[in-house]
């Protein structure tokens, strides 16, 4: 998290005992307005990320249903050419886009 600091501010601001700053004590230090913006900032930034993620695993899970669809691919393959770390992240995520595991969905769906 970037936060922009004046002059005053940083003369305010101190570490704490093990030399470290953080963004808690940096909040609770700069003054109230500046900090209450910060937080709101950062709170949208964590939003637009979290939408982000959502949307890159949407994407990630159509291409994984075409795979599942159109190849004989092991799931776990289709789980590491789709983006996913795990066969059993790409599982949960994949249930929680269409409410079905990855082989109930190739059953389901399987063009003849």
């Amino acid at each position: 998290m970037e936060i922009e600091l004046g002059f005053h501010d940083v003369n305010r601001v101190t570490p704490k005992p093990h030399g470290k700053f953080c963004v808690d004590h940096l909040g609770l230090t700069l003054f109230l307005e500046r900090s209450s913006q910060c937080w709101s900032n950062y709170a949208l930034r964590l939003e637009k990320q979290r939408l982000v993620h959502k949307f890159l695993n949407k994407m990630r899970v159509r291409h994984a249903e075409t795979l599942l669809l159109d190849s004989q691919l092991p799931v776990n393959a289709v789980a590491s050419e789709s983006g996913f770390a795990t066969g059993q992240h790409f599982a949960r995520i994949f249930k929680q886009v269409n409410g079905l595991q990855p082989l109930e969905f190739r059953r389901r769906h399987r063009r003849a």
